[in-house]
């Protein structure tokens, strides 16, 4: 499979196949990595959306209560 060039470096021959096939199981890779994304910052952004109205109201009810 290897052949030894004069140079001393390695030649690789790879069928096309099996570059398709990499790259198939790349995107898989890159897709499920790039859905874990989306589910974390969607799950960040819910966290800083609650914690901002809770303090909202929190604040609200204090302004209120001194009216």
């Amino acid at each position: 499979m290897a052949k030894r060039k004069p140079g001393g470096l390695d030649e690789v021959v790879v069928t096309m196949s099996t570059v398709r096939e990499l790259l198939d199981n790349q995107k898989k890779e890159f897709t499920g990595l790039m859905e874990l994304q989306e589910r974390n910052f969607k799950s960040f952004i819910e966290t800083v959306t609650v914690t901002t109205n809770r303090r909202l109201d929190d604040l609200i009810r204090e302004v209120v209560c001194r009216l």
